[in-house]
């Protein structure tokens, strides 16, 4: 029984660790702004994960399970739409244009200090 368990949380973990993730940030960004985000797609195949209106900012958030600081998607939109802000939200540390995930409730914050 402990063998089973321990097999679907190690399937559950690897194959929805990024949906859950993402699942868990909309969720904080409803409370925070009390709306619905946007999310961006082009023509291609890139997509940020979530548009949001911070003040008169229109402010792009991608979402990264683990501490990948690659975010090609994020990119392409930053190179398109030259945005005054823009932020990840990943396992990695703060820095200018990531938010930890454990501070994702502390994000307005951290777009009012730029």
């Amino acid at each position: 029984m402990l063998k089973n368990n321990i097999r679907l949380y190690r399937w559950v973990n690897t194959e929805f660790k990024g949906a859950m993730t993402e699942n868990y940030v909309l969720n904080e960004i409803v409370n925070l702004y009390e709306e619905i985000p946007f999310y961006w797609r082009s023509e291609n195949i890139a997509e940020v994960d979530f548009i949001i209106q911070n003040n008169v900012d229109i402010v792009p958030i991608e979402v990264k399970s683990e501490k990948n600081d690659k975010s090609r998607s994020l990119a392409e939109y930053v190179k398109k739409y030259n945005p005054k802000f823009y932020k990840k939200i990943s396992m990695s540390n703060v820095s200018p244009t990531n938010v930890p995930l454990y501070l994702i409730w502390q994000l307005k914050k951290y777009l009012s200090s730029e």
